[in-house]
């Protein structure tokens, strides 16, 4: 699919970055912050059934707003933008520890849904502070940070230090890529564009990718039931299915850029995959080992939920990242 020329002329010029592994390293780190707030989110609030649908708003808000911003040349230093989006979601994140206490359930998600907008936010400004060449990597980076902390965090952050502390660390996070963002803000004025003109190739590739975000997140909810009674339930298993899903969109984003797959056979064989699991999710159990061990047993769950899960998401994965590159 080669690229639009209607479209790319309308679009404000991009900065290219002197050093443009600086913002795909925050971008990776803001990966990393924004899954673990998510997590820390679901922990406080596991009665309120609207949370995850709030955070999921606040990052869907957050980025059209962040875009439309960029397209009316309003931000004329999108490192800098981004690093202060962090920080702001850090902060917030700790106001939500403190105040989840006394605050009105109302306010509390008020709270989860202004953070996520300005996690949101993350990867328009991150694009537009980087080549355009470097979109793909971008999305893997940050990838790989959400897979750092779907492995990071039930072993090491939320047992030593719980949800509080996890907010904390997002703080601690969000002013570290402030400041960094801060000094290697480059300089560069983007110039005021039109409002760009889509053709139908690029209405379509838009409408894809509507509907493979759709199914990747009613594909979670299944998932995440599935997962607990195939696998056995255990303070783990949500983990090992989000740690699946973030590892093979990883592989998606990888394989972008590696692949001439058509859309129609990229859509094709998600299918199929997906249509695969009817059988294999019931045959789950017979590959488990080391049921004498928890931890050699919880391994053996998390390879299991990799082998299931991971295919179809490497699939489902690669449709953002090419229409990032088309």
């Amino acid at each position: 699919m080669t690229s639009t020329p209607a479209l790319e002329a309308n679009l404000a010029p991009r900065p290219v970055a002197s050093d443009w592994g600086v913002p795909l390293a925050l971008y990776a780190l803001a990966g990393f912050s924004a899954f673990l707030a998510e997590q820390a989110f679901a922990q406080y609030l596991q009665s309120q059934t609207g949370a995850p649908f709030a955070y999921l708003l606040g990052l869907a808000l957050g980025a059209i707003a962040a875009a439309a911003l960029l397209l009316q040349g309003r931000i004329r230093r999108p490192l800098r933008a981004f690093g202060i989006a962090q920080l702001a979601a850090g902060s917030l994140c700790i106001a939500f520890s403190y105040g989840f206490d006394w605050l009105p359930a109302t306010f509390a998600l008020l709270l989860v849904l202004t953070a996520a907008g300005f996690l949101g936010a993350s990867f328009p400004l991150i694009v537009q502070a980087s080549s355009k060449t470097r979109w793909t990597q971008a999305y893997a980076a940050n990838l790989a940070g959400v897979l750092a902390a779907s492995l990071a965090a039930p072993f090491l952050i939320m047992p030593a230090i719980g949800p509080r502390g996890a907010l904390w660390v997002c703080f601690a996070l969000g002013a570290g890529i402030c400041g960094v963002a801060a000094v290697s803000s480059n300089s560069v004025t983007p110039a005021v564009p039109s409002a760009p003109s889509l053709a139908p190739e690029v209405r379509r590739l838009l409408a894809a990718s509507f509907g493979s975000g759709a199914m990747v997140f009613a594909l979670v909810v299944i998932w995440t039931h599935l997962i607990a009674v195939a696998l056995g339930s255990s303070v783990y298993a949500l983990w090992w299915m989000l740690a699946a899903l973030s590892l093979g969109s990883f592989g998606g984003a990888w394989l972008a850029e590696r692949t001439a797959m058509r859309w129609s056979t990229l859509f094709q064989c998600a299918a199929l995959l997906l249509a695969a699991q009817l059988v294999l999710w019931d045959r789950a159990p017979l590959l488990l080992r080391f049921q004498d061990s928890f931890y050699l047993a919880e391994l053996s769950k998390l390879g299991v939920a990799i082998l299931l899960i991971g295919p179809p998401a490497a699939l489902l994965g690669l449709i953002y990242p090419r229409l990032l590159a088309s």
